[in-house]
């Protein structure tokens, strides 16, 4: 039985390389790609419904379509700009930022040494501060 199962995980895996970055498929087409990898949806082109890498250079997860990012990597969070029709991975605004999501200027984690203010009725909301303690290694939320 358990042998089976791996011909068959095997069978699935080694059929889906036809399809370039693709991480799942069925007989005809692939329907997931790896990560970093998105669909090209764009009819006019001979690459339709292939894997490609992400448009964005700093994009964790394009899953769906090859240039719109769903999750940007560390460091980075979408930016809306009113030039464009698909968000783009900008550099979280606060330096201290280690990962700012889903938008760039919404800090969720700070570097070490640095906590994140979350009192609403601060001037520095949402800004990482130095930890109040010095010797404190990690400080969180109210540092």
């Amino acid at each position: 039985m358990i042998i089976e199962i791996f011909f068959f995980i095997v069978n699935i895996q080694s059929s889906c390389r036809r399809f370039s970055h693709c991480k799942d498929c069925n007989e005809t087409e692939c329907t997931e790609c790896k990560p970093n990898f998105g669909f090209n949806l764009q009819l006019e082109t001979k690459t339709y419904g292939e894997c490609m890498a992400c448009y964005d250079d700093y994009c964790d997860d394009c899953g769906d379509n090859y240039k719109i990012c769903n999750q940007c990597r560390e460091g980075y969070g979408l930016e809306f700009r009113s030039d464009s029709d698909t968000p783009i991975c900008s550099p979280c605004n606060d330096p201290k930022c280690v990962i700012c999501k889903p938008i760039h200027t919404y800090c969720v984690q700070c570097e070490k040494y640095y906590g994140l203010d979350t009192d609403s009725n601060s001037e520095t909301y949402g800004n990482c501060l130095p930890c109040q303690d010095s010797n404190c290694k990690e400080c969180s939320s109210d540092y």
